[in-house]
């Protein structure tokens, strides 16, 4: 099942385990927290960002621990 990034907005949560958790356990989402942090959490309402990342099915991103800070 593709998972996109309206998808993952949608279950968006004000406390950010608990958003990670709803979209891990309801779109089964496996995405590391520290990833799903800076990529979901911290961009959530961020229309210009969305706008590049709307087109990706998520559930067919490889993951890894890593640290995007200074990448975008």
């Amino acid at each position: 099942m593709p998972i996109s990034w309206t998808a993952i907005q949608a279950l968006h949560e004000p406390d950010l385990e608990r958003h990670w958790a709803r979209c891990r356990d309801e779109l089964t989402l496996d995405c590391p927290l520290a990833v799903f942090e800076e990529l979901f959490f911290e961009h959530h309402g961020d229309d210009d960002f969305g706008g590049l990342y709307r087109a990706i099915d998520w559930a067919t991103a490889v993951w890894t621990e890593t640290d995007l800070s200074g990448v975008m």
